[in-house]
This record gives structure tokens, C-alpha cells and sequence, in this order.
């Protein structure tokens, strides 16, 4: 099916942050109907990556006829928790009100990595007035236990780590902080129905985690998935992983 790729979108009005734009990756649709829409959100440990990366993962989904939208957010190089989330919960208002063709009642959230941490806690309605109306969440091995993390870090490792950068470092609220970026502690009933995928090779988030996520969304009453992409490290793009999501994404989008 033929994309267009509309690019460089601001979601938020007056800013003139590259960091908060979207790219529009939008099918064919001579009728103007409402299309189902996939909003995807980049990894890169919250401190680096951009949107334009997205069509290489994308492209493999011009398939499906959604229209779908990588989403752009602030680093932790220029400003820490909660600019990602609060970037995001503006964008998703932005897309259900001011894009043209996108059914607001059949909208479904992808992240990857830091992305997928992002997407989670959007779907949890963290740091915004209500519980978004959402079909479905794609998670590829996000790390959802932030505040389990701070308390474990130490020495150069505590350091050096993204999820510190995020968090702005050691300092009165660091822990605070932590637990509002928690992903674990915004499911409740009416989460999203959710596919986790994550490689069994991961060294960079343990696949835990996405386990903790599975049991977490189906302990509130929710459904959820979790596919373990055998072999795949922390980059999970195989073919096998793409016809899941693609079926995934039939059923429930």
C-alpha cells in the first residue's frame, strides 16, 4: 500500500522544539474515512534516538492500511522526568483532536524500550487528567520497575545509568520522582489490552520485566500478552515478531 510521510508536525502550540513533533505515515484513503492509527514512540534510553528512526520499523507495517504517527519528545540532555510523559499525554491530545482521518476511538499505542515505558504509562493515564480512550498497547521490552532500579543501583553503574539521567541524578526526589515513572504503579482496571515482546538474550532490560508487566495488567482484570522472541537480544525485529504484532493488532485495533 502507498505511504506518505508527513513530517516535522509541532504538537504542542508555540513550541518551535524539534523534540516535540510528530511524523504522520499516512495510507492512501480517497474517501476520508476514519482509519484506525498506531502512535509510536522510539527508544534510546531516554537520551537519545528520534522520531525519523521509526521508518525503519514502519515501513514493514505499510501493509496494514493504518495510519501511523512517530512521535518526537524531550531527552533527558535537555530536561528530566516527567518532560518525556508530559510530551507524550500532549501529543496523544493533539492526534484524537487535530488529525485529519484518525478515529480517536481506535487508537493503539507502540513503544520501544525507553518508547515502550513511555507508552505504558501514557496508557495508564499518568500525568493526565483521565485514562486515555485506547484500543491496545505493543510493548517491546520496556523497563517498567524505574523505582526498583533506583533503589538498586549503585557506585559508577548508579551513575552512569539512563534511568539516573532521566530522574536528573541523585537529589530530595529522586525517589519520588521514580515511583511516579514507575509503570507498575499506574495499571488499573481498564488498562489497554497489551502485547509485551522482548528477547531472550536482552542484556540491556532483563526480560523480567516484561513478565512483571504481563502479571501486573492481568492481576487488574485486564488482558495481556507476552511473547519471548527467542534468540533476539535487546532489538526484537524479526519477521516471527512482526506477524505477531500484526495479528495482534487485527484482533484488538
Amino acid at each position: 500500500m502507498e505511504y506518505k510521510i508527513e513530517r516535522d508536525i509541532s504538537y504542542i502550540e508555540g513550541s518551535s522544539n524539534p523534540r516535540q513533533e510528530l511524523d504522520i505515515y499516512r495510507p492512501a484513503n480517497p474517501n476520508g474515512e476514519l482509519l484506525p492509527t498506531v502512535v509510536y514512540f522510539n527508544g534510546g534510553g531516554w537520551e537519545f534516538g528520534e522520531k525519523e528512526n521509526a521508518v525503519r520499523r514502519l515501513e514493514n507495517f505499510y501493509d496494514t492500511g493504518y495510519i501511523m504517527i512517530a512521535v518526537g519528545y524531550r531527552l533527558s540532555d535537555e530536561a528530566i522526568w516527567p518532560a518525556p510523559i508530559d510530551d507524550a499525554v500532549a501529543a496523544l491530545k493533539f492526534i484524537q483532536t487535530q488529525i485529519p482521518d484518525v478515529d480517536p476511538n481506535r487508537i493503539a499505542l507502540w513503544g520501544s524500550s525507553a518508547g515502550g515505558h513511555i507508552a505504558c504509562l501514557l496508557a495508564g493515564g499518568c500525568r493526565n487528567d483521565a485514562m486515555p480512550k485506547l484500543k491496545c498497547v505493543v510493548n517491546y521490552c520496556a523497563p517498567v520497575t524505574i523505582n526498583y532500579f533506583v533503589k538498586k543501583l549503585e557506585g559508577e553503574a548508579r551513575a552512569n545509568s539512563p534511568v539516573m539521567k532521566l530522574l536528573g541524578g541523585d537529589h530530595e526526589k529522586t525517589e519520588e520522582l521514580a515511583e511516579e515513572a514507575a509503570v507498575t504503579n499506574w495499571i488499573k482496571p481498564g488498562y489497554p489490552v497489551t502485547l509485551s515482546v522482548h528477547g531472550d538474550k536482552d542484556n540491556v532490560v532483563p526480560i523480567a520485566q516484561s513478565e512483571i508487566l504481563t502479571e501486573s495488567i492481568k492481576t487488574v482484570g485486564s488482558e495481556a500478552f507476552f511473547y519471548i522472541a527467542r534468540g533476539s537480544e535487546h532489538r526484537v525485529d524479526s519477521e516471527e515478531v512482526r506477524q505477531e504484532v500484526k495479528a495482534f493488532l487485527r484482533d484488538y485495533l
